[in-house]
């Protein structure tokens, strides 16, 4: 496996040439070639803002028609996360250096009008190895980008402030979607996304339904200033970030939802489903909208920006130290064995699913064996890339990231929270500045929310421990916390998952102090790994 392990699906509105009226459509079944040269579009404003030339790898001479032009989003993408670098920062330069190939089969490609020239543009294809052949890791092209979908009674765009601070600057349309057995009438539940979030929101309302098993109505949105929520403008090389951190904070998201639940509604009350990121939001528009809430359900998460940073840190000491690894790291960081923020960034991937490869990777790289760390960043990738990419591509999640993180960091050595506090780098600055408000994600007046709210923890979540959900718990007045040994979000193992799942309906038919809900875990308690309930 190469980098995509971990890779993050964007989704852009994508400028496309115009179309020369020449030949027909050629239609190749597969085409097996390496990119050669980056060619900056001109007069380009938006990304991505280059063609990548490409040449076949079967050819045995130079000709027209070995080479290829692609400008896809979704592909260029996918690419540079295979590869962990940025093409734009190839303009002008050598990229056949980087030998990167690639294979697309059912490829269609017509002439279009490159800079001036005919070329052989690749205009569809059904399916792409963004590292072949390296990887046998492919991606289906519908999956990938499955378009903005015209609207019907399933598929809702509705038109909300660009910022609900500044109506004065207009408005776009909002893309939210209801499952396909959609049923008026029946209780509905809507799935808050969070900043976080890279996936497409299409096809996710019956995604959702599917993952919970729930017979409730489900409900989500695409995030304000992604694919079909699109923001024009936005994707600009030079971002105004003033403008951006105005429109795509979470006050705007919070209103969003209670304009989709009008819309969708009226004066009906919706239910609430989240888990870390989601919940956070979700917790948010309980905190002002809590009356048009029947019923929440909220995983693994936390409350305030503090709360976010604090606990990676606390946790990552405690990882050091219940593993005697406390002096072998400072003297790791003393002597600069490695790029420091490179090695956090691998520990952290690694302590979501294998501490122990953390602990050895920390050994290894002490004792001046670099093989394990090497192979890592091959495999998860660099932390530049990281941060440059979600800059250049994700404003809404450089947005999530500044509000829910504050600097932990000392006399500005990196700590574990260093990929998340770097990528907001462009508002932190704005921040300094009195440009933007220096406002941080903290969700207030708990005390007064009316609505039944479920929470759920685990004790083995390395992201939100169980204590940052007690603080939510003992402020919520008609809050249950029900506590699992389990990761993140119940995620694993995976009879604490089949849990989670079976919860759902139970809360949300018939609440957390219900028969069915109570007796269903005294009597698998220990089959789930149901630890109990924790008081406030």
């Amino acid at each position: 496996m190469k980098k995509f392990i971990l890779i993050f699906l964007l989704l852009f509105i994508f400028t496309s040439t115009a179309c020369v009226p020449s030949k027909e459509p050629k239609s190749l079944v597969e085409l097996r070639g390496k990119v050669v040269d980056v060619i900056e579009k001109r007069d380009s404003e938006t990304v991505p803002d280059f063609y990548l030339k490409i040449e076949k790898m079967d050819s045995k001479k130079p000709d027209l028609d070995n080479y290829y032009f692609l400008d896809d989003f979704f592909i260029v993408y996918l690419i540079e996360n295979a590869h962990s670098l940025l093409f734009s920062d190839y303009l002008s330069k050598d990229i056949a250096e980087e030998k990167i190939t690639i294979k697309l089969e059912d490829v269609l490609v017509e002439e279009k009008d490159v800079n001036g020239d005919l070329e052989n543009v690749i205009t569809a294809v059904d399916k792409f190895y963004p590292d072949y052949p390296e990887s046998e890791e492919s991606y289906e092209y519908n999956e990938v980008n499955p378009g903005c979908p015209e609207p019907d009674y399933y598929h809702r765009y509705i038109r909300v402030p660009l910022s609900y601070d500044h109506p004065e600057w207009g408005e776009f349309e909002l893309y939210y979607e209801l499952c396909s057995d959609y049923q008026e009438g029946k209780s509905t539940l809507l799935v808050p996304t969070d900043g976080q979030r890279t996936f497409p929101q299409v096809g996710w309302a019956d995604r959702y339904k599917q993952i919970f098993n729930t017979s409730l109505n489900v409900v989500t949105y695409e995030y304000r200033g992604m694919y079909c929520s699109d923001i024009p403008g936005f994707q600009k090389k030079k971002k105004d970030w003033v403008r951006i951190y105005e429109s795509l904070n979470s006050d705007n998201v919070i209103e969003d939802m209670e304009n989709i639940r009008k819309d969708l509604l009226g004066d009906k009350k919706i239910n609430i489903l989240g888990g870390s990121g989601t919940a956070m939001i979700g917790l948010k528009y309980l905190s002002k909208y809590h009356q048009n809430v029947e019923r929440a359900y909220l995983m693994s998460f936390f409350k305030d920006a503090q709360g976010s940073s604090e606990s990676g840190i606390k946790f990552f000491n405690e990882f050091l130290e219940k593993n005697n690894l406390e002096k072998v790291y400072s003297e790791i960081v003393q002597k600069q064995k490695v790029k420091i923020e490179q090695l956090l960034f691998l520990i952290q991937r690694l302590l979501y699913y294998d501490q122990d490869k953390a602990v050895q990777l920390i050994e290894k790289v002490s004792q001046d064996d670099l093989t394990l760390y090497d192979q890592l960043t091959d495999q998860l990738g660099t932390v530049d890339y990281f941060i440059s990419s979600a800059q250049k591509y994700k404003p809404w999640a450089v947005v999530f990231m500044f509000e829910t993180n504050i600097k932990t960091s000392e006399k500005g050595t990196p700590d574990i929270n260093y990929p998340f506090y770097k990528e907001a780098e462009p508002l932190n600055k704005l921040a300094g500045k009195g440009d933007i408000p220096k406002k941080k994600f903290d969700i207030q007046n708990l005390e007064n929310i009316s609505t039944e709210v479920f929470l759920l923890a685990g004790t083995q979540d390395q992201v939100a421990p169980v204590e940052e959900t007690l603080k939510i718990h003992k402020q919520l007045p008609h809050s249950k916390l029900a506590v699992f040994k389990a990761y993140h979000c119940l995620e694993g193992p995976p009879e604490t998952k089949k849990a989670r799942n079976d919860l759902v309906d139970l809360f949300f038919l018939h609440g957390s102090d219900s028969k069915e809900l109570n007796d269903y875990l005294k009597k698998k308690a220990e089959q789930i790994r149901f630890q109990g309930f924790v008081n406030k």
